[in-house]
């Protein structure tokens, strides 16, 4: 069983990847963390979750500080990015030699939804 750091900024919305994402959490033998946007963040949800959740701002690079800190706080195995648009992140998982998992799913596949260059040469 391997322990997972999940970014999943809108885990608690309603769209596809979001219950994706919960149902890959529920239904998984390995133990996940997730980092969501603090504007996505219910707490009742949160305390019904699997999973420990850890609301961060995704604002001004915020939630690298929030992934860095767990990432150096706790033993995960995996770093899994729920989203190409944050892909930028998979280098906190590089910094501190944690293995990356990146999901692309429906508009990743086919919108470049972000303007960022580092995210665009990323991807």
């Amino acid at each position: 069983m391997a322990n997972v750091l999940l970014l999943s900024p809108s885990f608690f919305s309603l769209g596809g990847r979001q219950r994706l994402m919960q149902m890959i959490v529920r239904h998984s033998e390995h133990d996940f963390d997730v980092v969501v946007g603090r504007s996505e963040y219910d707490a009742d949800r949160a305390e019904q979750s699997e999973a420990r959740v850890f609301p961060t701002r995704l604002s001004l690079g915020r939630h690298y500080v929030k992934i860095g800190q767990l990432l150096a706080k706790y033993p995960y195995d995996a770093l899994y990015i729920s989203s190409m648009k944050h892909e930028d992140t998979a280098l906190m998982g590089a910094l501190t030699g944690t293995r990356v998992v990146s999901h692309a799913h429906g508009n990743d596949l086919f919108v470049n939804q972000t303007v960022d260059w580092l995210t665009r040469l990323l991807h």
